[in-house]
């Protein structure tokens, strides 16, 4: 009986310990950029603007595992078209780092993620085809490499960490609107309404995402970073039910170490 004290001590130590080598962080970022879409139902041409992006939400780290679930807003104004798109992006991401170097400074991460994207598009001189709906969503492979340059004068820590990611989507599924959004609304329920006349599709490789960065690493384990990403996203269709939308943002983040 003696040996089951020792034992629950042995576990909880470990535990301790194991806990002790996990971090839990949390991040918000805010960018500006363009948007560049093509709606093929709606004109036969690119509808450009300028995009300004909200981002939140928080990763968790333990010996090689990542896992972060983070929230994006994105709000642009049209200008070939005036008009308005906003939209909503959510991202769940597991990555494990495979490699490392011998003194830490470079590592890459592997891993996957499932994204859903959604976007209202409003274009009053359309007329009937004046609001968008648009939902996507996908399975995507993710890569990350990191690099940690500039040691500080104490060799305590390096100040800053240069990084690129991409998230190659391997299939997704889009439901769209029919040609125009032309359909009668009246006696119909609000979702139905909404989504009415839409199709729903599966398409393989359906865009692409990169981002590019800086991390300004502080001694308390907090991070300035400074990025530029790119996401793209494509039905791949032809004809009337082609889409395809592309954000250039330059981002400003911040990252504050709670554990």
């Amino acid at each position: 009986m003696k040996k089951v004290p020792l034992l629950i001590f042995a576990l909880l130590m470990l535990g301790m310990n194991a806990f002790a080598q996990k971090s839990l962080n949390l991040f918000i970022s805010a960018g500006i950029g363009t948007i560049d879409n093509y709606d093929l139902g709606t004109v036969p041409y690119h509808n450009n603007g300028s995009t300004n992006v909200r981002n939140w939400g928080f990763n968790y780290l333990w010996d090689q595992h990542q896992i972060q679930i983070d929230g994006k807003y994105l709000k642009s104004t049209l200008k070939t078209l005036e008009g308005t798109d906003a939209a909503v992006d959510f991202n769940v991401e597991y990555l494990y780092r495979c490699i490392n170097s011998e003194d830490n400074r470079f590592r890459f991460h592997t891993g996957g993620a499932l994204k859903g994207y959604g976007e209202m598009k409003s274009i009053p001189s359309l007329q009937n085809a004046a609001v968008c709906f648009s939902v996507f969503g996908d399975l995507r492979s993710v890569n990350l490499v990191e690099y940690d340059f500039a040691l500080s004068k104490d060799k305590t820590h390096y100040r800053m960490t240069a990084y690129g990611k991409l998230g190659l989507p391997l299939i997704g599924l889009a439901n769209r609107p029919g040609y125009s959004y032309v359909y009668d609304a009246q006696g119909l329920g609000l979702l139905e309404s909404i989504f009415g006349g839409h199709q729903t599709f599966a398409k393989f490789f359906p865009g692409c995402s990169t981002d590019f960065g800086l991390w300004f690493n502080m001694r308390n384990k907090n991070r300035i970073g400074l990025s530029y990403r790119w996401d793209y996203i494509s039905t791949g269709k032809k004809d009337i039910w082609r889409y395809d939308n592309a954000y250039h943002t330059l981002n400003l983040s911040f990252v504050f170490n709670l554990k």
